[in-house]
């Protein structure tokens, strides 16, 4: 049985399922970056549903005379939006992919819905509740480290300018993301909620190697 948040280090864990679906489905160890496609495409599209959905609650708090806890998922959004602003939404990280993995331009839409991270994301994407959607995410930004170190390892992207940029920035998303934990932690409904989405992104993550895509 796998390991789930609070048992285990965010890195290790992703760099743990990385490496098992690297195991599992070796035909992806080709540095053609299909191991990680449509992740770069499609996790813009995530953080931006998070900050919609995050800032609706905030809006319908402070509408609904509820000014503290308004003004703590406002300090939240605040720090996602920096996160966001130095990573996948302030710059074209989907382009510095496709760069380094030209032969994705040519890849036909049903085989892309067929990749492990498709399902990943498409589930990911299905989540509603701002909180529970901002813990899977904040979960997802603590291990990208890890996470980008296995996919190396394992051949499922090539090395190239991508790689370098999140070697570098995933260390200060990390930091911002348990910033987000430490002032959710103090309400113990949200940090319930939160702690929720962090356990779900583990469940959903396992499915990579254990579930989602047939290539």
């Amino acid at each position: 049985m796998h390991r789930v948040v609070g048992e285990s280090d965010a890195n290790e864990f992703m760099a743990m399922i990385v490496g098992e679906l690297a195991a599992r489905r070796p035909a992806l160890r080709d540095q053609s970056g299909r191991g990680f496609w449509p992740t770069p495409a499609l996790f813009p599209l995530l953080l931006a549903h998070c900050l919609r959905l995050l800032q609706q609650r905030v809006s319908d708090l402070y509408l609904a005379g509820k000014q503290d806890h308004g003004e703590l998922l406002a300090t939240c959004r605040c720090n996602l939006l920096k996160l966001v602003s130095e990573g996948d939404l302030g710059e074209d990280h989907t382009s510095l992919f496709l760069a380094d993995h030209p032969g994705l331009v040519a890849l036909p839409r049903d085989e892309t819905q067929r990749l492990p991270f498709s399902g990943f994301c498409q589930q990911v994407l299905s989540i509603e509740d701002p909180i529970i959607l901002l813990g899977v995410l904040m979960r997802n930004e603590a291990g990208s480290l890890g996470e980008m170190e296995s996919l190396l390892k394992e051949d499922l992207i090539a090395p190239g300018r991508f790689s370098e940029v999140h070697l570098v920035e995933e260390v200060e998303h990390a930091f911002l993301a348990e910033g987000i934990a430490e002032r959710l932690a103090v309400e113990p409904e949200l940090s319930r909620c939160f702690e929720a989405g962090q356990r779900l992104h583990d469940e959903i993550y396992v499915g990579l190697a254990h579930g989602w895509g047939s290539v």
